[in-house]
């Protein structure tokens, strides 16, 4: 979206015909996406689950291109670009302490891939808890100076420790639950906000004790 001009623009792909295809703009296909990140000013790292492959936008040339992974080798390999595979690549996050590092979640594995810009490479987040993405719910993240992402799972949120290599799941006081926590936002180092879609609620968290409350209900 232009925010001078306030039109929406399609940057890559096609709004009906799914497919995998590089190319300029609508030459390009997508099977299914779930989210990006920007790399740089002029570039996208693009998810392509059905696919299983990372795919890179270039907006100044207005160009597609496979980064790392193949369509047609579905499997959980790590290494240099050119041998690493995904099965089911979900959301992809960067890493904003050390901006050359990208967290991507895979649905099918349900695991963590560490994607290195610089060095080439794919690795994978071995000590983090098993967990699956609500259908309904999504999976969103966010990162904190800490280098720990707060995920939202079925009807819990993982916190996964990057530095330590390990996670766990936050608990609740006072009998507290969730229903479909759907995305976070991260308001400062102690308060966690939480959207719910089940419930069609809003959550605060404090990180420090486990507290937690809702602040506005949905009818």
């Amino acid at each position: 979206m232009n925010r001078d001009t306030l039109r929406v623009q399609t940057v890559a792909g096609h709004l009906t015909d799914v497919d995998y295809k590089d190319g300029h703009n609508s030459e390009a296909r997508f099977s299914k996406l779930f989210g990006f990140s920007q790399s740089t000013p002029t570039h996208l790292l693009v998810p392509d689950s059905v696919c299983n492959s990372i795919r890179l936008v270039d907006r100044k040339l207005n160009f597609t291109t496979p980064l790392v992974g193949n369509p047609d080798k579905v499997r959980i390999k790590d290494g240099s670009f050119a041998i690493a595979r995904f099965r089911q690549p979900y959301k992809i996050y960067r890493d904003e302490r050390k901006p050359e590092l990208y967290y991507l979640s895979e649905r099918r594995s349900s695991r963590f891939r560490v994607i290195n810009m610089v060095a080439g490479t794919v690795s994978s987040l071995r000590r983090v808890t098993s967990f699956f993405p609500s259908p309904w719910g999504g999976l969103a993240a966010v990162l904190n100076r800490s280098g720990q992402f707060y995920i939202t799972t079925n009807s819990s949120i993982l916190v996964v420790d990057v530095p330590n290599n390990e996670s766990r799941r936050l608990t609740w006081r006072d009998n507290f639950t969730l229903d479909i926590p759907q995305e976070l936002v991260l308001l400062n180092v102690d308060t966690l906000l939480i959207a719910d879609k089940g419930y069609q609620s809003l959550a605060v968290m404090d990180l420090r004790d486990s507290i937690t409350s809702f602040i506005c209900t949905g009818t």
